[in-house]
């Protein structure tokens, strides 16, 4: 018969090949592949037909997604008035595939598209990012008159109803969250999550009251301090709880983000004065930051950062209806302070997104009325005019090929005129140098793939691999962290949650975490999210099956604080070798057999071999009738003393001399 590969993304090597084939019989094909572009959806198509008979055929048809080798980096600015960006690219980025963006808008509400994109594409998934992922959408979705573009083409209500099932999915017996499945229930998170499924509903998409009941009986129970105590009369406000109408009275040593919760839960349960309701103490914890304010950060378990408890009292001052100078003074400090797409973390970029839609709804900024410009190099690229707070103003895409190898400036300013202008710079980078050098800011990951029948062994196909990732470099030990680890092509991770993984090992001695608390099979990886990271080095491992042969790159695997992004870091680069067929090269010696035996347990293993040795010869020696004499020898004694010492008439030991 013959048979026939074609690939509608690269080469193939012999595409065609004839194959005789008995009744019941196998035959294995090999092909050469190259790819040559990228593609999601790459068909294989695989066919076969009888040379004596045309109705006789069959043809296989697989698609695979096929990336080049690469991987993406993100950086952004932004700007208040007028601003001259500095913009660079690496040389190694594909400037096919990189972008570099510039938006610009009238109102603060106008500067949070970018924002709300960056969290609703965030790829991991944890109860708080999860939760966080959805709120733009249903934010989007109540304010339809300030996020019209944002929304527009974008399937909102799946986005929504996506976080919610998931959310549900990850909920506990008790009925609350945690920060992933894993892990005690929390009060704090369980109230972010009810908020946000309530606005949810009320956005229309359907939440199961079963979900929010449940919500309800955990919190209802929750016994604690302070703060467990404001997360827990929050969260019971939006179920209509009795215990959700307790005025809390005892707000001493309360950091700023539970302050607010506080101040907003007894402000809906009716507590109007700003001293007992605790807005005038919240106040007096801002602090000045040039014409800005911002409020301290809570506990880093508790996602705290500068921005999320800037934003929390944000919040808190415009539901009690306090100083809205006040409140407009900590979205200033936001908005100068906003480093890149996204402020400190995804649940600072959340509750900010919140805060200033809520402060937006309270006034009006001054109505714009300026022309501008936007120079690359001192050449125009870009001009327009603005005229209305709600104005859209169109992104520019800025074209790569003017960018100057040694770097280039862009400058937005206005040309006449009086308003706001808010601009950020978006730069999405793909890089693809494959002897890229390791970096760290902060922290630093290592990774090595070691065959799992032992390191003597090359990686062949078939075999499983362990993928070991050592980090470091912290100066104190840490809350949430995430490892993102991509493969090379020659190899698929293990996913023990399928039953045909199962035998291999038990799933929980498939990943040797310190205080990790899930990890994620992605498309062609691992992402291990860690509850704590400690200072001292540690080895994360999961494992990988070899399925290709070939020499393959890897891209480096990245390591960072969730809620510190700023401290991060990357490997280097690497190549990795698979054969066909794994083979071993043994040392010698008995250590060397143990270590190959039992591993680590190196002194049983050569305690073992030893033992094993000396019974053979044992038995040896007895089969030639040479293990007496052999026994006396060792012991340094003759036939005759052993017969003089023990025999008949054997005289005691003489006492010793004086």
């Amino acid at each position: 018969m013959d048979i026939e590969l074609t690939f509608d993304s690269g080469r193939v090597e012999g595409a065609r090949a004839e194959a005789v084939l008995a009744a019941k019989d196998l035959k294995q094909i090999y092909w050469k592949v190259a790819p040559e572009k990228d593609n999601e959806k790459a068909k294989f198509i695989f066919s076969a037909k009888a040379r004596d008979n045309e109705r006789l055929a069959d043809a296989v048809t697989l698609e695979i997604p096929v990336w080049s080798f690469g991987f993406w980096e993100n950086r952004a600015e932004t700007g208040d008035g007028a601003k001259t960006f500095p913009i660079s690219l690496a040389e190694d980025s594909d400037e096919a595939k990189s972008k570099i963006v510039l938006s610009v808008a009238p109102t603060l509400a106008g500067t949070l598209p970018t924002a709300m994109e960056y969290l609703v594409g965030y790829p991991y998934g944890c109860v708080e990012q999860t939760t966080s992922r959805f709120v733009p959408a249903v934010i989007a979705k109540l304010n339809p008159d300030l996020f019209a573009s944002a929304i527009a083409d974008r399937p909102i209500n799946e986005i929504i109803l996506t976080g919610v099932n998931r959310l549900m999915s990850l909920q506990h017996r008790d009925g609350g969250w945690s920060w992933w499945g894993a892990g005690d229930s929390n009060a704090f998170i369980t109230a972010y999550v009810v908020e946000y499924l309530v606005r949810a509903r009320q956005a229309g998409i359907a939440v199961d009251d079963g979900v929010l009941s449940n919500a309800q009986r955990f919190l209802e129970g929750v016994q604690g301090g302070k703060e467990e105590t404001a997360a827990k009369i929050y969260g019971l406000t939006f179920l209509n709880s009795p215990l959700g109408k307790t005025i809390i009275a005892d707000l001493d040593g309360l950091t700023p983000d539970f302050l607010a919760l506080a101040v907003m839960a007894n402000y809906k349960n009716g507590e109007r004065n700003p001293d007992r309701g605790g807005l005038n103490r919240l106040i007096a914890l801002a602090k000045p930051q040039g014409d800005g304010l911002y409020w301290p950060a809570g506990k880093a378990q508790y996602f705290g950062s500068d921005d999320a408890s800037t934003a929390f009292a944000i919040r808190a001052i415009v539901a009690a209806g306090g100083d809205r100078e006040v409140a407009a003074k900590g979205a200033r400090y936001l908005i100068r302070n906003r480093q890149s797409e996204y402020w400190s973390n995804t649940f600072a970029t959340a509750q900010i997104v919140q805060a200033i839609v809520d402060l937006s709804r309270t006034g009006r900024e001054l109505v714009p009325d300026y022309s501008y410009f936007v120079n690359l190099d001192g050449k125009r690229i870009a001009s327009g005019s603005v005229r209305s707070a709600s104005q859209v103003i169109q992104d520019i895409e800025i074209d790569l090929s003017q960018v100057r190898s040694g770097g280039s400036t862009l400058e937005i300013a206005k040309e006449r005129g009086e308003g706001q202008m808010y601009s950020t710079l978006v730069i999405r980078e793909f890089r693809t140098d494959k002897n890229l050098p390791a970096q760290s800011h902060g922290i630093s990951v290592k990774r090595e793939y070691v065959n799992e029948k032992g390191s003597d062994f090359p990686l062949g196909v078939g075999d499983i691999v362990l993928v070991n990732l050592t980090v470091s470099g912290l100066g104190t030990d840490e809350y949430y962290g995430i490892i993102d680890d991509e493969l090379p092509a020659g190899l698929i991770p293990v996913n023990v949650s399928l039953a045909n993984e199962h035998f291999l090992q038990s799933p929980q001695e498939y990943y040797n975490f310190y205080y990790f608390s899930d990890q994620e099979v992605t498309q062609n990886g691992m992402e291990t999210s860690l509850y704590r990271i400690g200072r001292e080095a540690q080895i994360y491992t999961y494992k990988a099956r070899a399925v290709t042969s070939g020499v393959f790159a890897a891209p480096p695997v990245s390591v960072a604080l969730m809620y510190a992004p700023e401290v991060y870091g990357r490997s280097e680069s690497q190549t990795v070798t698979i054969v066909s067929e794994s083979g071993a090269v043994f040392e010698r010696g008995p250590l060397a057999l143990a270590d190959r035996v039992l591993g680590k347990n190196k002194a049983v293993a050569v305690a073992i071999i030893l033992l094993v040795a000396v019974m053979v010869i044992a038995v040896i020696l007895h089969s030639r009738g040479q293990l007496i004499p052999f026994i006396r020898r060792m012991l340094g004694r003759s036939k005759d003393e052993d017969d003089a010492s023990s025999g008949p008439g054997a005289q005691p030991p003489a006492p010793p001399s004086e």
